[in-house]
């Protein structure tokens, strides 16, 4: 009987293998879990605790950022309150950069699928999808490096400033830490810059102006205010705010026609 159970045991092997696969595949699952879950509890603690932040804390922080990144000695940053800031540069930066900021939750998830189609399209990455908050997100608290950890942190930072506060009081960090032109961040500075006039002056012709250097401050402080030129395309960006803020009631007929023939180099 002996000899007869050794004569079939070959045909367990397969069976004692797999066995083993399962017990080898289980410590190595547990193992990942394990450390996805110490992970994730280090990248949660490193992220601000902004639930128990107020808005004067964000705005101290958010100057001290901007202040750091001026390249010049004894650099000044002034901060706008919201309502010193003319409708028309509001509006014109708001629907130049997300025109949606006051409908999502923070992120607009129809603008990054039409991105990531866009760029895969033109097989590289040509068109960010990023809203105002997550602007603002990156911008106070994370690098500018592209990882998955980075963007893991801008999200729930995102919904946390979304949660914590008012569509006005992040749309005011906005305009304030914006970056215009080689050191020329916030609606105060840019506004003197490109106008010599203060926030509560710029009409949406101006700030539609503005709102052409936010993608790339620098490269287009160059291409467009140092050259004194205006492409086709940005021209006919300019027309799509205005047109938009024609259409929403923001600007009359009278100076949505006025606005299109507007001179910005004087």
């Amino acid at each position: 009987m002996r000899y007869k159970l050794d004569k079939f045991k070959f045909l367990l092997k397969p069976f004692y293998l797999i066995r083993k696969i399962c017990l080898i595949t289980g410590y190595i699952f547990w193992f990942c879990i394990a450390v996805l879950t110490v992970s994730l509890i280090i990248i949660i603690n490193s992220m601000p605790d902004i639930d128990s932040m107020k808005f004067s804390e964000i705005k101290t922080i958010a100057s001290k950022k901007v202040v750091k990144k001026i390249e010049v000695r004894k650099p000044k940053h002034v901060w706008v309150p919201i309502k010193r800031i003319n409708r028309g540069l509001l509006w014109s930066i708001v629907i130049s950069e997300d025109s949606t900021f006051f409908e999502h939750n923070g992120i607009n998830f129809d603008a990054m699928y039409n991105a990531f189609a866009d760029n895969l399209k033109k097989k590289k990455i040509l068109y960010g999808a990023s809203t105002i908050t997550q602007q603002v997100a990156k911008n106070l608290f994370l690098s500018n490096d592209r990882n998955f950890v980075r963007k893991f942190k801008e999200y729930f930072i995102t919904k946390a400033l979304e949660e914590r506060f008012t569509k006005n009081q992040i749309l005011e960090i906005y305009l304030n830490i914006a970056e215009f032109g080689p050191n020329i961040y916030g609606v105060h500075k840019s506004s003197r810059y490109y106008f010599k006039k203060k926030p509560i002056q710029i009409n949406a012709a101006e700030g539609s102006f503005m709102g052409l250097f936010l993608p790339s401050p620098r490269k287009y402080h160059h291409s467009i205010f140092n050259n004194r030129y205006l492409k086709k395309r940005h021209r006919r960006k300019i027309r799509r705010v205005l047109r938009d803020m024609s259409y929403m009631d923001l600007i009359s007929p009278v100076q949505y026609r006025q606005y299109l023939n507007y001179k910005y180099f004087r």
